[in-house]
């Protein structure tokens, strides 16, 4: 019989404890199949779980189908890989907005520490980019998650703020643009010199301004001593 091992069990709601934004598994099945193992004799199982899960991007609950399975390790430890995708699309208001679609959601959980994340695409400045939703959990278990966008497309650093115009500037490449509720920061090269740029307001609904900090930093350079 467990040669030929092959079934599906419908299970209740599943609460995935720790993972940042993610709401109880609904509707979800669980499927066990035998095979031969690759070595040796015997039987091995692939088990997997597959349902609905609502994810939380910044206030707004996005559903996705998900499947979970289980990873092995070494230490006999409960290890999940989490992969789904979802019709939908969200916007989602940082220090500027993105409407992002084509969502695919990923998470691991390894030492009973989860990472999540949700890829998506979106438009800035009218130029298409990939992003990727960073979720992280808050500074307590009761606390909301935490955000980041970081956009994986090269863009310009006029490409943020399409109104500021900044002379010199406009041929220079972001790095690792990362955007947050309230700044967005990355890494640039001005003149050969490697800096960080930063996006800033000094209140929500004020202008945008930038910092260029260089990373080899000598006050000399600046200040004659």
């Amino acid at each position: 019989i467990l040669d030929s091992l092959d079934f599906n069990l419908s299970l209740p709601s599943v609460t995935l404890a720790g993972l940042p934004g993610a709401e109880p598994l609904t509707n979800s099945t669980l499927s066990v199949k035998s095979r031969k193992k690759t070595t040796g004799t015997g039987q091995d199982y692939d088990l997997g779980i597959a349902g609905g899960m609502n994810i939380d991007l910044k206030g707004k609950k996005i559903p996705f189908a998900v499947g979970l399975t289980q990873k092995p390790t070494q230490t006999g430890a409960s290890e999940l890989d989490i992969a789904g995708t979802s019709s939908q699309k969200v916007t989602m208001e940082m220090f500027r907005t993105f409407d992002i679609d084509g969502l695919s959601f990923a998470a691991s959980r390894n030492d009973n520490k989860w990472t999540a994340t949700v890829d998506g695409k979106t438009k800035l400045n009218n130029k298409d980019i990939d992003v990727t939703v960073n979720i992280k959990p808050g500074a307590t278990p009761a606390a909301k998650p935490v955000f980041d966008i970081a956009v994986k497309t090269p863009m310009a650093v006029t490409d943020v703020i399409p109104a500021m115009t900044i002379q010199g500037f406009s041929d220079i490449t972001l790095e690792n643009l990362i955007v947050r509720d309230n700044q967005a920061a990355a890494a640039i090269k001005v003149r050969g010199t490697d800096a960080d740029i930063l996006y800033f307001r000094d209140t929500p609904s004020g202008p945008a301004k930038i910092a260029v900090m260089p990373k080899a930093f000598k006050l000399a350079d600046y200040i004659p001593v």
